[in-house]
Formats: structure tokens, sequence, C-alpha cells
């Protein structure tokens, strides 16, 4: 039961596997983007060659941008990005938005949330028709420096569209995180849910207890933003969760026990 509805009853958004069906061809695609660097034009992107790969200039700033015009239009429900293969790390993408778009792309208000990935990069959404796809570089992985990187980039065609709103609510597709979510808290005036994992993004254990890995959802913008946070001391796994009387989150984290 949710709210006294029993889930059943709750209509399913479509499954990753119903959203995703196959690769579109790629054949006549045009690509623009911010800057690169000679040898490394933006085509690279989607020359189906995952030994070249798109970078920017080296004297270009964050954000970036790589704009896909496909043509024509498509139901999209899934892209994958792919890091370059040479063994150099330099530009992999961290912070980035999706945006899908019809017509050219300039309302920047529709924004698919962020992802964070060093291996190839997977986001799947409810599909929507679109011709133009952006990818908007807002970090460098790690941030290591102001250089984005990609060797390949495949969108894939939908297959089913979102059932009409039910008034129950309905499941939607899973939002990612660049850690593993061990707690969480919403913090009331904005609806953003803040999670957190441990001193590191997926372990627990040999925990130096100096410092938590977290990271902020914003409903609103779709966006999720990573921190460490280290000002407290303290490696919040397996903490105390409280509320205080004006609705504040209190968290009394475990990892140095004398604290």
């Amino acid at each position: 039961m949710l709210d006294g509805i029993p889930l059943a009853s709750i209509p399913a958004k479509p499954s990753v596997a119903e959203v995703t069906s196959g690769a579109i061809s790629r054949t006549g695609w045009t690509v623009k983007c911010d800057s690169f660097q000679s040898g490394n034009d933006c085509a690279k992107a989607v020359d189906g060659n995952s030994s070249t790969f798109w970078l920017t200039a080296s004297n270009a700033a964050l954000p970036h941008s790589i704009t896909i015009d496909m043509k024509k239009s498509f139901l999209v429900g899934n892209i994958t990005i792919q890091p370059r293969q040479d063994g150099n790390s330099n530009g992999h993408i961290g912070q980035h938005t999706i945006s899908l778009r019809q017509a050219p792309l300039s309302d920047p208000n529709q924004d698919l949330p962020t992802n964070f990935a060093l291996a190839q990069m997977t986001t799947t959404f409810t599909p929507a028709n679109a011709r133009y796809v952006k990818v908007t570089a807002l970090s460098e992985a790690g941030n290591r420096g102001p250089y984005t990187s990609i060797a390949e980039v495949n969108v894939y065609t939908g297959t089913a569209l979102p059932p009409a709103p039910a008034t129950a609510g309905s499941w939607g597709l899973t939002v990612d995180f660049p850690l593993v979510p061990v707690s969480a808290a919403m913090e009331w005036s904005s609806g953003r849910l803040l999670v957190w994992s441990s001193y590191a993004p997926d372990q627990f254990t040999s925990s130096t207890g100096k410092q938590t890995v977290t990271a902020i959802y914003d409903p609103v913008k779709k966006l999720v933003t990573q921190r460490t946070i280290t000002n407290v001391g303290h490696d919040m796994f397996c903490e105390g969760l409280s509320m205080d009387a004006d609705g504040g989150i209190v968290a009394v984290g475990v990892g140095r026990m004398a604290e």
C-alpha cells in the first residue's frame, strides 16, 4: 500500500526493455560542438569508430556541448555515451545534461537528469519525439580539468509512449545517482532529496571516518549534483537520522565513535 492505494493499481511507466528497441542509424547525421582540437573534431563522436573521439580545445572553458541533428524526428528512449578508448581519461565527462528537441535547440528548460560515469553511460527516460539531441558537459569526471571528450554517441528508439496521467500517480524511470544511497532525507521547503553513502561512493569498510560522499536530487530541475563533505570530519554511514522542530535534518554520524 502507498498512501492507502494498492501498489498494483498504480500504472507503470514503460520498462527499460520497452523503452529501448534499437539504435537509430547515424547515416546522414550532422554534428556541431562548441570547440575541438585538430584531429578530434565533433564528427568523431558519431563516426562508428570507438578508437576516435571528439576532444574540446585546450583553451575552451566549461560547459561544453555537442548537438546532433538526426535529420528527422524519432521516438527516443535511450542514449549511450562512450568515453575515449585510448587509455587516457582526459576529458571523461562528469556532470552533464541531455536535451531532446524537435526544433533547433534554443530552449534550455527541457534538460534530462545529469549522470556521472567513467565507463559507457546509458541514460534511459520516458520516450519523447525528437530530431535534435544535445549533450552539455558541466564538469570533467573527478573535476580534473576543463576538457570534454566522447568516443561515440548512440541514440535508441523508444517503443512506448507514457500512459495518461492517473489520479493515483504512476511509476517513473529511475534516477541515476553517482553513489549508493544508504540514507536519504527530503528538504521540506524545496522538495530536494539529499542522499549519502559513506566515505566512498560505493563502500564503507576501512573508513577514515573523516568525510561523507553526498548527492542532491532536484525534482524540479531533474538534476543530480554530487559533493564530498569534509568540514564536519564525520563519516555519516549508518547514522542516526531525525528531524528537529523546524523540519531541519539532523544526522549523527558513526564513522568516528568519539563523535
